[in-house]
């Protein structure tokens, strides 16, 4: 009998340690994968992003400049954006001359339900960036 209690106290261990509930984190970050965002600059103003599986546009409001970047996560947290193109720049606004070779890779570092902070830092510089990237909701973008 004591052998019994002891094999089904073990099992329902281990069957609980196995539960299929999701990591509240992972999905925390799920969330910021695809979709509608946004982030403000001082100098630039408004950038809205549309990030899909593996593309982020980026549309700054106040040149109507758009920019296409090839996007690859390398965690729930990081992720490495590529320049891909120029996709609209109606106003012909002059860009980095090295900006076709930018890799930044991103990290996020606080998380909220509206927000994110990440930590950004790219191949052409040694800065390192913060920036709060937002939710877009039908009222902000």
């Amino acid at each position: 009998m004591r052998n019994q209690f002891a094999f089904l106290f073990s099992f329902l261990l281990v069957l609980a340690s196995c539960s299929n509930e999701p990591n509240e984190e992972v999905n925390a970050n799920a969330i910021w994968q695809t979709g509608k965002f946004y982030y403000t600059d001082s100098l630039f103003g408004k950038f809205l992003i549309k990030r899909y599986d593996s593309i982020q546009l980026e549309y700054l409001k106040m040149h109507q400049l758009e920019v296409q970047f090839r996007m690859n996560w390398l965690n729930d947290s990081m992720y490495e954006l590529t320049f891909d193109q120029v996709n609209n720049n109606p106003k012909e606004i002059s860009l980095p001359h090295d900006l076709d070779s930018l890799v930044k890779t991103c990290t996020i570092t606080e998380i909220s339900d509206t927000s994110y902070v990440e930590k950004a830092t790219s191949n052409l510089n040694d800065e390192i960036i913060l920036t709060t990237v937002y939710l877009a909701t039908r009222g902000n973008n």
